[in-house]
């Protein structure tokens, strides 16, 4: 009997002993799982930022990529609206030019139109008027040159008592005020002496008749023409006060 409780108590002691190692056994193991999970875990949050990491650069260089081109693109269209305007300008520029030109040959067509009308009344007065005796032609003595001429269409005749030149007849109908008078007369001395020493106030002044009978064009383009040619003149310098006062 005291064996067999003996082998009872035995029994019982290994049967503990195995209950403990087993419960011990199951937690180093739950220890060891637990272990294993959290370095899986700190792996996996490692493997998580680097990816974020990258996905963050990524986008970082998408960003300074995008804000490059729109960059881009701003300098392509303000290019492109400078190169604009400057082609409407020259445009603009090329019409004016253009328009000016044509108001230019509009206003000689004019002048030429009135100088013609204005011919055509002086042969009239002419016709009208008493006619002289005709002279004896000049003898080839007496014959003059080109230089000759000019010297004596300038000088006139005043030495002698007799008629004036065309552009001392012009001067004196500017100062009557007869415009159309003075227009064909400085036009003629023009005409016969072009290299004369009073051409530019002979032109400046066809263009202060024009502006008195109110040809603006005409009498502009006469103050254009001294200014171009005759700059440094006292003409050249009334034209451009003139010229000025009619473009405002």
């Amino acid at each position: 009997m005291k064996l067999k409780l003996a082998i009872i108590l035995l029994l019982a002691v290994s049967f503990t002993a195995c209950l403990k190692t087993r419960a011990e056994m199951g937690e180093e193991e739950q220890s060891q799982v637990y272990q294993r999970k959290n370095v899986d875990n700190q792996k996996e949050a490692a493997k998580n930022s680097q990816i974020s990491s990258k996905g963050q650069a990524t986008s970082t260089a998408i960003d300074e990529r995008d804000d490059t081109i729109r960059t881009l693109n701003g300098r392509v269209e303000s290019l492109e609206n400078q190169i604009n305007s400057l082609q409407k300008e020259k445009s603009a520029t090329s019409e004016q030019e253009t328009q000016r030109l044509q108001l230019l040959q509009e206003a000689l067509a004019k002048m030429e139109a009135q100088i013609h009308k204005l011919e055509s009344e002086q042969a009239l007065n002419n016709m009208a008027a008493p006619r002289a005796e005709p002279s004896a032609p000049p003898t080839k003595a007496h014959k003059m040159n080109s230089s000759d001429k000019n010297a004596a269409i300038e000088k006139g005749s005043a030495a002698s008592g007799g008629a004036t030149g065309p552009y001392d007849n012009a001067q004196d109908f500017f100062m009557k005020k007869e415009w159309k008078k003075a227009i064909l007369n400085y036009q003629k001395y023009v005409d016969e002496s072009p290299k004369g020493k009073n051409v530019a106030d002979a032109k400046y002044k066809i263009g202060v008749c024009f502006q008195e009978l109110g040809m603006k064009e005409e009498s502009m383009a006469f103050y254009e023409e001294v200014i171009a040619n005759y700059a440094k003149s006292d003409a050249g310098k009334k034209s451009k006060i003139r010229l000025a006062k009619l473009k405002k």
